[in-house]
């Protein structure tokens, strides 16, 4: 087995109009950021060559130790003029790609996310690590191949490997997908000649059928869950079937009580960031679609502002001792500090439990929520709206069986178009 070998994070900063590569190096037991140009003008149509230049730059300081000697033995200086009164020519080393037999696929993916970390939100930073930490790494740090002898019964191990510890199609597929897109970014970058993620096949994603209680239940549960310190956010994705994310995301200032509606454009997400679980607040929300305004219902304005009038209440009782980190967020607990995703999902359980409702998760209202929709009626394309998802076949493929009455009515329309009474046959002697 290979030695690890730590690759030096970085970044591209934009500096007199050209890209800059900010590497933290270690000098003498510190880390030190180091600032080199890439030349490169700082336009969008540059910044894919300079992400390669400052990959490739970070992979040889990791293994090239002449390289690194030069990279940090040079200062930072302003352009020299010669005699001649023309810029001198930099001293810069070249920046020469590994070769592929030179870098294993456990450093390459260690590399690989360090550049593409700037750029993912921060809820899939957080699910790309806990997937190259847990498995995908481990797996070939244990084969300890290089990239050159990467092939796709290696990829096709790992996958048969997460099925083998007990994990569904759904996650075997996220697994290989955050592969895939890490070997395409290689062979955009000529280390490799082609994806060897292409030859092994995608795993099938499970048929999911979420758990939905009736109407009734559902009456049952806000009932009793009025007194709970979550019945807010439990109340609110009942009616409009939030996610998780989406309604401890929700702020006063989308609630339009004039206009009558409610905008859902802000979400609530627990990461990690720099070794720390933290709680932050985000305006990019799942797709272009999770972005919608919907009708202010009655039942809701008039909840709401009952819990606008207590928010205050509280605030006025805790007085300095008021956490003011989460104003105007609506799903605060009595102090003001914010009810975290992770809070809201294990003490929704123990609601259910203790007043013996059938164990759902909290997502699993958001199913209700639609599958209400769709028994009463409402047409595929008003419930998609509804919810918020990218396409119509999402919506459909997941509630399509929930509405067996629409096959009776489609019967029912086809032999009206073409229900003449069939002719009696007689018979022939």
């Amino acid at each position: 087995m290979r030695t690890q070998t730590k690759i030096p994070s970085g970044s591209l900063q934009v500096q007199k109009g050209r890209f800059h590569m900010v590497i933290h190096v270690e000098r003498e037991g510190k880390m030190t950021p180091v600032w080199r140009t890439t030349g490169l003008p700082a336009e969008e149509r540059f910044r894919a060559q300079a992400e390669t230049m400052l990959q490739e730059t970070r992979l040889r300081l990791a293994y090239d130790p002449a390289f690194r000697e030069e990279f940090l033995a040079r200062k930072r200086q302003k352009p020299q003029t010669s005699a001649l009164g023309g810029k001198k020519k930099s001293s810069a080393p070249v920046v020469k790609p590994l070769r592929p037999e030179q870098q294993t696929v456990a450093d390459y993916l260690r590399g690989w996310y360090q550049s593409a970390r700037p750029n993912l939100a921060r809820a899939t930073r957080t699910s790309y690590e806990q997937m190259l930490n847990c498995r995908i790494l481990p797996h070939f740090e244990a084969l300890g191949i290089t990239m050159a002898e990467l092939r796709p019964p290696h990829i096709q191990q790992l996958i048969d490997r997460i099925f083998a510890e007990g994990c569904n199609g759904t996650t075997a597929q996220r697994y290989y997908a955050v592969l895939k897109r890490a070997l395409q970014v290689a062979v955009r970058q000529e280390i490799l000649p082609g994806n060897p993620a292409d030859r092994v096949d995608r795993p099938r994603k499970n048929q999911f059928h979420g758990s939905v209680y009736t109407a009734q239940q559902v009456k049952t549960l806000l009932d009793e869950s009025v007194q709970d310190e979550i019945f807010l956010p439990v109340f609110l994705s009942a009616y409009y079937g939030l996610r998780r994310s989406e309604v401890l995301g929700l702020r006063w200032s989308a609630v339009d009580f004039e206009q009558k509606t409610i905008e859902i454009n802000h979400k609530l997400v627990t990461c990690r960031e720099d070794g720390k679980t933290i709680t932050v607040g985000e305006d990019e929300l799942k797709n272009k679609s999770s972005h919608r305004v919907l009708p202010l219902i009655p039942q809701v304005e008039q909840v709401l502002l009952q819990a606008r009038e207590q928010q205050e209440l509280y605030r006025k009782k805790f007085g300095r001792s008021w956490c003011g980190k989460w104003e105007g967020y609506i799903c605060l607990l009595p102090d003001g500090e914010i009810i975290t995703p992770n809070f809201l999902t294990a003490h929704f359980g123990r609601l259910l439990k203790k007043h013996n409702l059938p164990p759902i998760r909290f997502h699993d209202l958001r199913h209700t929520c639609a599958s209400l929709l769709v028994q009463a009626g409402v047409s595929m394309k008003q419930v998609q709206l509804w919810m918020g998802h990218s396409d119509f076949s999402t919506t459909a493929d997941i509630y399509a069986h929930l509405a067996p009455g629409a096959l009776v009515e489609s019967a029912g329309v086809l032999g009206s178009l073409l229900g003449e009474e069939p002719a009696e046959t007689t018979s022939e002697n």
